[in-house]
């Protein structure tokens, strides 16, 4: 990346994110009068994100999902909303502790909090915060590496950007599966990639959804006096093996959803059932509907839930604004998947009566995790050794404090919003025993450890409500929930998948070296700032309003600083960038040189680096259509030559299906290979793999010409 790309790609991102956030502010200083702190950064959050996938949206539909077309309607977006929010300052009601009154009673001002509570919130924070910064740093030395980001991911987000459009379906695979994944989150990335022209954003994006979680988790617990306790509540699920090693550094949308539901829930807490307050709630839903299948349960029990709780002279209302928020934020794949397929869900068949959707063929097997409940076998090889590897040495404490909190906050005599959530927690618990999913083969659910974050919804929200019980809101229990907490949080943190402590069979290799002790630092930077801020905030308070000067250059001063770092970051980041990457580190180093030019691959899916340093190279897995929007694998030389010379594509990267877990070699070598139209450039073995595993980059220089076979 050139230094004039970065300052056109810095200011454009300044620009656009700039009017987003002015006008969601604006919009919300009109809609929640008087609202501050958490709550109110919570809601600016889930406005501005609503407004970014509105719009980016509304491009990529008409086929203008370019740089001009993304900076106009970001601006036009934000003006619009600082327009509809427009009122003087003194039009605009200041009442930081005003009473919030909603269908479901009075909500509290917001209860004092003591210093020890924040002392400990302050250091649980830093130690969540390392590890996670750590896999950011370590992305942005070497490359995002997670196999879901390179599987399909940001090859959805960087297809977006070349085709300009968000209408097509993109296969990764021989099995149309992530093909119909709802994509929201991708649609973040790929506006990283229009602003800077490269991947830039892509490794800090989680950091924000996870900001964003932990800011919604302390607004649950804020009217209540019990903003530390909801927030390390939180904190126990964000420091768990599962989300540490997938979610920090890459494009995996697991906190997003955290983030999403724990704000829905925020803001509801806050603000009640009012209009305003719950339809931002709506949109926060809508959002996570629009980012994972799994996350259709928790919506429409959360929608169903607030029309159930909110009195009968409302409920026509409330149920339209959730009905209208969900499908302008969350409805769109799901369409585009009907329009395709004849179904919304074509992962799964649907059959109710006589009517049946048409679905594309699956060949992976689907199974539930229910199913296998009386089953010791089961239990004692993958469930409770998943449990372990997935959140660590003290999984049972935490999936025991998310039951309690769930079961307890839906029979408790508590706030009529807090036990619906509740009943949401353990309603999606519930769902999720039963849903269909990809566990391995019958009888034997190896997946199960890497699909556990699947239930993050049930578990999070059972984990925010545990200082909510009436049992806990006392000082001393409140006190002794708080230190039982840290000490999981402690011994989840030793887990041998967080840092190499050897602690247990990890859930994939720990962070080490100098990113480690990097993240570290910054954690006991976070944890010295945390607790210096009670000290610092009445200064910076009188600061801000006695010298605007002074902090006008302060903020100036501050911007240039960071534009500097990020550009040192983003010149080493594109100078060792997928320099060494497994399974195949040459045929990646290959294409960190390749720009504009068509890749075809079979066999590997972890495709993204192959899409170049710009993003691109067009790259797309080779199969052949089936009816219903199916795909598959290629049977015969002549049907591969084919569709190799109809694509026009210049190279190939051809490895056996599944690779590099196989131990076989790819037909498609052969058939391609007898060509004379295909040229030999690379032939790798994988890193870690069978023997006979191998990958091979060619270069298609003519015609395979098929009758040749």
């Amino acid at each position: 990346m050139s230094l004039g790309r970065y300052v056109l790609g810095a200011v454009l991102c300044a620009i656009c994110l700039g009017a987003v956030l002015l006008g969601s502010r604006a919009l919300r200083e009109r809609l929640l009068p008087g609202w501050e702190g958490a709550p109110a950064w919570v809601a600016d959050t889930i406005i501005g994100a609503g407004l970014l996938v509105v719009v980016l949206q509304l491009i990529g539909i008409v086929g203008l999902f370019d740089l001009p077309a993304a900076v106009v309607a970001c601006v036009g977006g934000g003006a619009i909303l600082w327009a509809a929010g427009g009122r003087t300052r003194s039009d605009r009601a200041e009442a930081p502790t005003q009473m919030f009154r909603g269908a479901a009673g009075i909500l509290r001002a917001p209860a004092r909090v003591g210093r020890g509570e924040t002392i400990v919130a302050a250091i649980a924070i830093g130690a969540v915060a390392a590890p996670w910064l750590s896999w950011t740093i370590f992305s942005y030395r070497h490359g995002m590496q997670t196999p879901d980001t390179l599987w399909y991911h940001l090859p959805q987000a960087a297809r977006f950007v070349q085709a300009g459009n968000i209408l097509h379906l993109q296969y990764f695979d021989s099995d149309p599966v992530t093909v119909f994944y709802p994509a929201n989150a991708e649609l973040f990335h790929a506006l990283g990639l229009l602003l800077f022209g490269t991947d830039l954003l892509s490794p800090a994006i989680n950091l924000g959804w996870a900001t964003l979680a932990l800011l919604a988790a302390w607004a649950v617990g804020r009217p209540f006096g019990r903003g530390p306790h909801c927030l390390i509540a939180v904190l126990l699920l964000l420091a768990t093996p599962a989300l540490i090693d997938t979610q920090p550094g890459g494009a995996y949308n697991d906190v997003a959803c955290i983030a999403l539901v724990l704000s829905a829930g925020a803001l509801l807490v806050n603000g009640g059932l009012t209009p305003a307050p719950s339809a931002i709630a709506a949109v926060a839903a809508g959002l996570a509907l629009g980012t994972k299948f799994t996350m259709i349960p928790a919506v429409l029990a959360l929608g169903a839930g607030v029309v159930v709780v909110t009195p009968r002279g409302a409920r026509l209302r409330q149920a339209v604004t959730w009905v209208i928020a969900l499908v302008a934020l969350g409805a769109f794949w799901y369409v585009r998947d009907a329009v395709a397929t004849g179904t919304p869900l074509p992962a799964i068949s649907i059959h109710l009566g006589p009517l049946s959707l048409s679905a594309p063929h699956v060949t992976e097997p689907t199974f539930t995790v229910g199913q296998y409940l009386t089953n010791g076998h089961v239990w004692s090889t993958f469930y409770f050794p998943g449990l372990h590897q997935a959140f660590g040495p003290a999984w049972w404490a935490i999936v025991g404090f998310s039951a309690l909190g769930a079961l307890g906050a839906a029979l408790a005599r508590i706030e009529p919003i807090a036990r619906m959530l509740g009943v949401v927690a353990v309603l999606c618990a519930g769902v999720y025993l039963v849903t269909p999913q990809f566990l391995g083969a019958p009888g034997a659910p190896i997946f199960f450890v890497y699909n556990l974050r699947y239930a993050a919804a049930p578990i999070v929200l059972g984990l925010v409500l545990i200082p909510l019980l009436p049992a806990l809101r006392g000082t001393a229990a409140g006190n002794a929930w708080l230190g039982l907490a840290a000490v999981v949080l402690l011994v989840t943190e030793l887990d041998g998948g967080v840092w190499p402590t050897k602690l247990g069979r990890p859930f994939s290799p720990p962070i080490h070296g100098r990113p480690a002790v990097a993240g570290a630092l910054l954690g006991l930077l976070i944890v010295a700032g945390g607790l210096g801020w009670r000290y610092i905030k009445p200064r910076a308070q009188l600061l801000l309003t006695r010298g605007r000067l002074v902090v006008s250059s302060l903020s100036f001063a501050v911007a240039g600083v960071l534009a500097v770092c990020g550009w040192a970051v983003a010149d080493s980041y594109a100078r060792d960038r997928y320099a060494a990457t497994s399974p195949i580190p040459r045929i990646f180093k290959w294409a960190r040189d390749t720009h504009h030019t068509r890749i075809g691959i079979v066999g590997i899916v972890a495709q993204y680096p192959l899409y170049g340093p710009d993003g691109s190279n067009y790259v797309q897995y080779i199969g052949r259509g089936a009816a219903h929007g199916g795909f598959g694998s290629i049977t015969t030389c002549r049907g591969w030559r084919e569709v190799i010379d109809r694509g026009h594509y210049s190279w190939l990267v051809i490895a056996p299906t599944a690779f590099p877990l196989t131990n076989q070699r790819a037909p498609e070598l052969a058939w391609t290979g007898a060509a004379s139209g295909a040229t030999p450039v690379i032939l790798e073995r994988a890193v870690s793999g069978p023997p006979n595993d191998v990958a091979e980059l060619l270069k298609v220089t003519g015609s395979l010409d098929p009758n040749t076979c």
